[in-house]
């Protein structure tokens, strides 16, 4: 299992405080059965310089843990405006994305898809579920098909972020919305890895192939660099459908 979005580096961001806290959070993850993880702290124009030398220092300092990690970073959609080059997750072309800004207007976002994918890149949205509502799922279809991947957070289904996130998060895994899932941990006890409790949510509601999906096999499709499975849950208990199909855009 690779968990794509993780405040894993300490000390330069609202994550981990610590190499101690870092590394408690490996241990946590790696009795979890990941095996790799993504560092992605959020983008800033200090951590962006110093992100290789602070990686490398990182991997260095948990050598003798049993995860992999892999370089990636938390970037706000503003940013994308700003910024040419990005730190891909794991060395691939998918840049992660927090759209947390004032009034983004979804149908300007298409345009910025096709200008990242001319540059050689492809947009993971980070827990979209936390930041739409209700009103912006037909433009979340849209940006679907323009090739945006849709990464939930794992204590979304839980309700750590409130009943109407909680809800959200079930709405958009319908609607074929939510292409992988992951932990968004910042080692906080309200920001938790939340990986088992997710999966054994999944489990209770939904037939063992989802979890499969969303946690293993489209993680890694996504490390890959390759487009990852939609998959929509027709009936709450038991029934999905899976399209195995390329985005539009690939």
């Amino acid at each position: 299992m690779i968990d794509l979005h993780c405040h894993l580096m300490p000390g330069v961001d609202d994550g981990a405080a610590s190499l101690d806290i870092s590394i408690q959070m490996l241990n946590d993850a790696a009795k979890l059965d990941i095996s790799a993880v993504c560092v992605t702290p959020h983008y800033s124009d200090v951590i962006g310089s110093a992100y290789e030398r602070r990686f490398r220092w990182l991997v260095k300092q948990t050598a003798s843990q049993p995860i992999r990690l892999l370089r990636g970073m938390e970037y706000r959609y503003s940013d994308l405006i700003t910024l040419d080059k990005f730190v891909t997750l794991g060395d691939s072309s998918y840049v992660l994305v927090d759209f947390v800004a004032p009034a983004i207007d979804l149908s300007n976002v298409e345009k910025k898809v096709m200008e990242l994918e001319s540059d050689g890149y492809k947009m993971v949205a980070a827990h979209p579920e936390r930041i739409f509502d209700t009103k912006d799922i037909p433009a979340l279809q849209r940006l679907a098909k323009c090739g945006v991947v849709m990464q939930l957070n794992a204590g979304s289904f839980l309700g750590m972020h409130g009943v109407e996130v909680k809800e959200m998060a079930e709405l958009m895994l319908s609607h074929g919305l939510c292409h992988v899932v992951a932990s968004d941990s910042h080692g906080k006890p309200t920001r938790q890895l939340f990986i088992d409790k997710a999966i054994n949510y999944f489990n209770a509601n939904y037939d063992k192939d989802v979890v499969k999906i969303l946690f293993h096999e489209n993680s890694r499709l996504i490390i890959d660099d390759e487009p990852p499975h939609v998959m929509i849950p027709t009936i709450a208990h038991r029934s999905f459908r899976l399209i195995r199909r390329m985005f539009a855009s690939v």
